[in-house]
């Protein structure tokens, strides 16, 4: 019976392959910082080059700014279309005035913030080949960047959502609490920016079933309880107002 012939040629160029990964994540991994900083000036320099310094037609980008403005001059309080962004609108009219240019610079930082709580959500946790390469392509998406001189809620939505990874996955999932209290202190905390999500994009609430979901799947009941309670005193702590 005649023996297999080992394919030695299909092995050296897989370990060639491998070798040339190893290489390029190292590479990546050694860097990652400075590729963080080039990335974010890559955002700074492309979202003003596409920044727009007109009101959008569409309606959303006014109806934020007068529902902001209503709050400081009329006490109205915003219930409606994700009102976390108006009252946080409202902090800087109260300062500054109706400066809409100053208003659409906000969504700029809130990209920005974006890109480093992604950053830092993500960090070590997949290859920094893939991820850092992830980052590079975010703070160049022209699609993505023509939210930073928007006033639509998209902007502050994905910071929101970033800083939830970056705490769930830092202070959460990785932590050994060192008693019931840090642990309610940390799950209120993350019930608040749960909320702050929701009221943000309405699609926000959709993060709380899937947290729901994933502790179920990992039998921690009592960690539903955890995240739902903090949440709920948010929740009706805002519908009080």
């Amino acid at each position: 019976m005649a023996k297999p012939v080992k394919n030695k040629k299909g092995k050296k160029n897989q370990k060639k392959e491998t070798d040339f990964f190893y290489s390029v994540n190292q590479f990546f991994n050694r860097h990652q910082k400075q590729i963080l900083i080039g990335s974010i000036l890559l955002t700074l320099i492309f979202s003003f080059l596409l920044f727009n310094f007109n009101v959008n037609l569409m309606g959303d980008d006014a109806a934020y700014i007068k529902r902001a403005y209503k709050l400081i001059e009329n006490g109205t309080f915003p219930s409606f279309q994700g009102p976390i962004y108006p009252i946080i609108f409202s902090f800087f009219i109260w300062i500054f005035g109706l400066n809409t240019v100053l208003l659409k610079s906000l969504s700029f930082v809130f990209i920005a913030g974006h890109l480093y709580f992604f950053y830092k959500a993500f960090q070590n946790r997949t290859p920094s080949v893939v991820y850092m390469v992830v980052i590079i392509i975010i703070a160049t998406n022209a699609y993505l960047l023509n939210y930073a001189s928007w006033t639509f809620s998209e902007a502050l939505f994905l910071m929101f959502q970033a800083l939830v990874f970056y705490y769930f996955f830092n202070k959460i999932m990785e932590s050994n609490f060192s008693s019931n209290k840090e642990k309610l202190l940390k799950y209120l905390i993350l019930g608040l920016l749960l909320f702050l999500l929701a009221k943000t994009r309405s699609i926000g609430y959709g993060a709380l079933g899937v947290f729901i979901l994933f502790f179920l799947f990992s039998k921690k009941y009592k960690d539903i309880a955890y995240t739902l309670g903090s949440f709920g005193i948010f929740y009706f702590a805002f519908k009080g107002i």
